[in-house]
């Protein structure tokens, strides 16, 4: 330490040795990084199998179509067409999840809120009255098997109340994840397979 004209100089040794001892003083854990999510087999180029899991209004995945879907288009002949337009869309990426070649997060994403589940999502249709309905598919995967399991078929329909169509489909998210548990505790029973049409 050197005095010079009343004004106090610190050498850049003890300038050096107090930063850096009061680096230390001061130092928290730093937080891992969070883990890297896991990508959907959906969208990794691999081949899969696309199961159902059955239930009372719908045996299969068409079926879950008829069910869930179709009559929210309509019942005018336009609605009809308009219908068929969205199904050819529905087969088309349902097609395209076997196949391993969906776009993540555009066509693929995992759930934020529902740990271990997928959404398979469509884009936006119109209806007869030209209202917004689109799709969601809830699923699990499992990896080893390339089986996507999906258990939920959501229509999803525009609404000026976005947060609570936000809570619909997280809570059809967790209900998907949990008919999937259940059907993996009782042996995989119920599981109808959907085999795309111009699967090669």
């Amino acid at each position: 330490m050197v005095k010079t004209c009343g004004i106090l100089v610190l050498s850049a040794k003890v300038v050096y040795w107090r930063v850096n001892r009061l680096s230390t003083m001061l130092r928290f854990p730093i937080p891992s990084a969070p883990k890297e999510k896991v990508p959907s087999i959906c969208s990794d180029w691999g081949r899969n199998k696309l199961f159902w899991i059955s239930n009372d209004d719908a045996e299969t995945l068409d079926d879950a179509w008829d069910c869930y879907v179709s009559d929210q288009f309509g019942s005018s002949e336009q609605a009809d067409y308009l219908e068929s337009m969205a199904r050819e869309e529905f087969e088309n990426r349902l097609g395209k999840a076997v196949a391993g070649r969906l776009k993540p997060i555009l066509e693929v994403k995992d759930m934020v809120h529902a740990p271990g589940v997928y959404e398979i999502r469509w884009p936006e249709w119109k209806d007869e009255c030209a209202r917004r309905i689109s799709a969601r598919l809830f699923h699990k995967e499992r990896r080893k098997e390339r089986w996507i399991v999906s258990a939920r078929l959501m229509c999803k329909k525009g609404t000026r109340d976005e947060t609570e169509l936000y809570y619909k489909q997280t809570g059809f998210a967790v209900q998907a994840g949990q008919i999937v548990d259940r059907c993996r505790d009782d042996g995989w029973t119920g599981l109808t397979e959907y085999i795309p049409d111009d699967l090669n």
